[in-house]
């Protein structure tokens, strides 16, 4: 015999609320908020020399006009302990300026920008084929009405250069050297063809580079949150300032209180955890 089937939409609302559930749920929810709203830097301590009052912005960064994709190359370079720094456009994805009352870029605000796993890695390249890497990211931008390009690389602050000579003038404060070789970070899956980068690939072509893979790379966000919780370790004052109740030991709840000082009242659990995993 054919059984006769019958559907009927219950709304859920009817069924009581399982209280265990609901704790389980709000204690997640809790989690998830504190993570969004975890500091990561004030806007002001990463704005160019001279320039403390200018808003972060990574807006119309595929024309170069923006600061904040620069400041993420100086970041990176730092993370990855290299002499110099490149990001292209299209990895920075807010494409917004920070309003003024806003002092502290969040991990929300980190997520929004990098959107997506992106992989860094570190390689020392001839300075001949960084500057020339550089001008070719920027030629569509150079064009007259210019064509924005996700692959307009912008460069970390310890690269100095001439856009109007399309050159580089100096890198950490020396001379640029083209045959000298400079260790320099920028997303691995450059070497996979991303963007184009056409200088950077030809010079790849027979060396271990051409076949980089960005699952082995670190990734961006990753090192980027690390590199915080690093400095931060300079910020919150020496040992025996931390050690308050005078144990020999660092807890994590001291680590918390000298936090505070910092971030406010507001410190995620996320970044006492990161400053321990860096100790």
């Amino acid at each position: 015999a054919v059984p006769d089937i019958h559907v009927q939409m219950i709304p859920t609302k009817s069924y009581p609320a399982d209280e265990k559930m609901v704790r389980r749920v709000e204690g997640h929810e809790r989690i998830l908020q504190e993570l969004n709203r975890a500091k990561i830097f004030r806007f002001r301590d990463w704005m160019p020399n001279g320039k403390p009052d200018e808003l972060f912005t990574t807006k119309d960064n595929r024309l170069g006009l923006d600061n904040g994709t620069g400041i993420f190359a100086s970041m990176l370079r730092m993370g990855m302990r290299a002499e110099c720094g490149l990001m292209n456009a299209g990895n920075i994805r807010g494409g917004k300026t920070y309003p003024e009352d806003q002092e502290w870029f969040t991990w929300s605000d980190l997520k929004a920008e990098i959107p997506f796993q992106v992989g860094i890695t570190a390689v020392r390249l001839p300075g001949q084929v960084l500057e020339d890497v550089i001008n070719h990211s920027r030629r569509q931008a150079r064009q007259s009405p210019p064509v924005t390009s996700g692959g307009y690389i912008q460069t970390c602050d310890n690269i100095e250069f001439d856009e109007e000579q399309q050159k580089i003038i100096s890198i950490q404060g020396e001379p640029f050297d083209p045959e000298r070789h400079y260790l320099t970070s920028f997303p691995t899956n450059w070497f996979a063809g991303m963007d184009g980068h056409t200088p950077l690939l030809e010079w790849a072509k027979g060396t271990p580079f051409e076949h980089a893979k960005e699952s082995s790379s670190r990734q961006v966000k990753e090192v980027i949150v690390e590199l915080f919780a690093a400095l931060l370790w300079l910020e919150i004052g020496s040992f025996d300032e931390l050690d308050t109740d005078g144990d020999g030991f660092l807890s994590r709840e001291e680590i918390r209180e000298a936090s505070l000082k910092i971030f406010g009242d507001d410190v995620a659990d996320l970044v006492v955890d990161n400053v321990f995993s860096v100790a």
